[in-house]
């Protein structure tokens, strides 16, 4: 009986052994150590590169439990490092204007900001300076025009439920949906451009491209060093935030409590050190 039990756990540690010598010599590392066996003592940067003609440009070692990808090309290193430098990075920084593109939810933010509530609901009145006709229409010189921006942003007919804010209304598949009608086709005015282009070719709010960056500014930067929540009532439940606004040529929303706090002591540093400059 000893000597079957001696032989059958000898059996099984001579399989587990196989085992192992198999996933090591396959780079699939060991258990608890993984690949620490296997990791390069001297120029690593050399014999990762030669690995990566092997494995791939993205390449996955596993050190005492420790993750390490190792990206050996350019395409890797830009879309990790760059476009989504906010994730493998823990040093927190305010987002740069050519960082946008990477950004489409903030994007799309901007735009329903846009979209939403306009602060000025009627546009700026514009004025016939002579007799006109248009479809049937007589209209006679003086007449004041109102370009009704609230409305054509808010139109049933083109944006699903637009009372309710909703940046996801913009985005499709991780982008911005270019074929939902943009916000800026009334947001700055109307002037000489062609009808709902992008790309204002005269008479246009001259400060929409600052107000733009300035937005996006703004909007990001805000977000990245802050968490806004409503403000608390004093059972600690949060207190719902309702649209009420203004009347009149501007509009703009009505004092509501919040709750605006540093998102971590990181956050707080920058945005202290920030106050330097």
């Amino acid at each position: 009986m000893g000597l079957s039990l001696y032989s059958s756990c000898l059996a099984l540690g001579a399989v587990f052994a196989v085992g192992l010598f198999r996933a090591y010599t396959r780079n699939m590392g060991l258990p608890i150590i993984g690949n620490l066996l296997g990791m390069p003592v001297h120029e690593q940067w050399v014999v990762f590169g030669e690995w990566s003609k092997t494995y791939g440009d993205i390449m996955h070692l596993n050190v005492l439990g420790q993750s390490i990808i190792d990206l050996s090309s350019t395409r890797r290193t830009t879309d990790l490092m760059e476009k989504r430098s906010l994730i493998y990075s823990d040093r927190p920084r305010m987002p740069m204007l050519n960082e946008l593109i990477y950004l489409p939810y903030v994007n799309a933010l901007i735009m329903e900001l846009l979209r939403w509530h306009n602060s000025v609901p009627l546009g700026v009145a514009h004025m016939s300076t002579s007799d006109d006709e248009y479809d049937g229409y007589f209209i006679p010189k003086g007449s004041i025009i109102l370009g009704n921006a609230w409305f054509i942003l808010h139109n049933p007919e083109i944006y699903d439920q637009p009372s309710e804010f909703r940046p996801e209304r913009f985005l499709k598949d991780g982008e911005i949906d270019l074929s939902i009608q943009s916000a800026e086709v009334a947001a700055f005015g109307y002037g000489r451009r062609k009808p709902f282009d992008r790309k204002p070719t005269g008479r246009i709010c001259p400060g929409r491209h600052f107000a733009d960056n300035s937005l996006y500014s703004l909007v990001s930067s805000v977000l990245s060093v802050f968490t806004i929540s409503p403000a608390k009532d004093e059972h600690g439940n949060a207190i719902p935030i309702r649209l009420e606004v203004t009347s009149g040529f501007l509009s703009y929303p009505v004092h509501f409590d919040c709750e605006i706090k540093p998102r971590s002591a990181a956050a707080e540093k920058l945005i202290r050190d920030s106050q330097e400059f």
